[in-house]
């Protein structure tokens, strides 16, 4: 675990700048996931 970590830290902090393009994607997504499971019809 320690190692995958270690190798993880580094990805992750290069791979910051996508986070934002990766949330703003996704969240409409779950968005429309979470009504559907939650049963809201609209």
């Amino acid at each position: 675990m320690r190692g995958w970590s270690d190798a993880a830290v580094p990805a992750l902090s290069r791979d910051r700048a996508t986070w934002p393009r990766i949330m703003s994607g996704a969240a409409p997504m779950l968005l429309i996931i979470f009504r559907i499971a939650s049963g809201e019809d609209w």
